[in-house]
C-alpha cells in the first residue's frame, strides 16, 4: 500500500500491526481518503455483527456509526461483499457502505461480491493514478474499470464491475 501515498500525498497508510482498531478510529476522523483493503463479512442473521477486519480486532457495523469522518472524505472499501446490504436488518437493508455515510464520508466505494486480490490492486491503483490526473471519483472509477475491461487477464466484468460508488461523483 505504500503507492497509495504516492497518489495522495499526506495519507497514512497503516500496515500489519499498525492497522489496529485504536489507529484507525483515531487517524479517520482527519482523513481525506480511507482505504481498507483488509477482509470483511456481512452477517446476514445478525447485521450488527457485520465487520471489516482490523489487525487485532473487528471494526463491527455499530462502530462505524460512531466515526466522525470529514464531509468531503471518500472511503474505499477494497474487501468482499463490503457493499452487499443485509436482509434482515430491519425495514431498509443496511451495508457497512452505508455505515460510513452516515457517518459523515461523502463517497464511499464497496463490493457486492467476493473481490481478485490482484484484479482489486490493479483496480485501485488505476483509480488513485486517474484521481490524480484530475478526474472525478465517478470517472476515475469508470475508467480504471475500462483499463482492466481492455486487458485480456481482467476483461471479465467480475474483476471489476463489482465496485460501486455511492455519494458525491
Amino acid at each position: 500500500m505504500e503507492w497509495l501515498g504516492h497518489f495522495c500525498p499526506g495519507s497514512v497508510v497503516l500496515t500489519g500491526a499498525q492497522a489496529s482498531l485504536a489507529n484507525f478510529k483515531s487517524g479517520c476522523s482527519q482523513a481525506s481518503v480511507v482505504h481498507l483493503a483488509t477482509h470483511s463479512t456481512v452477517d446476514q442473521a445478525r447485521p450488527n455483527d457485520s465487520y471489516i477486519q482490523l489487525s487485532d480486532g473487528k471494526l463491527r457495523l455499530s462502530d462505524i456509526y460512531g466515526l466522525k469522518l470529514g464531509k468531503e472524505s471518500l472511503v474505499v472499501l477494497s474487501s468482499c461483499e463490503s457493499g452487499l446490504p443485509q436482509r434482515n436488518a430491519g425495514p431498509e437493508p443496511v451495508c457497512l457502505s452505508q455505515a460510513f455515510q452516515l457517518s459523515g464520508a461523502s463517497s464511499v466505494i464497496a463490493s457486492l461480491w467476493k473481490v481478485d486480490d490482484t484484479a482489486t490492486l490493479q483496480l485501485f491503483e488505476a483509480f488513485y493514478r486517474n484521481l490524480k490526473t484530475g478526474h472525478s471519483r465517478a470517472e476515475a472509477l469508470t475508467l480504471a474499470k475500462r483499463q482492466l475491461e481492455a486487458d485480456p487477464a481482467t476483461a471479465s466484468p467480475r474483476y471489476w464491475a463489482g465496485f460501486l460508488l455511492t455519494g458525491t461523483p
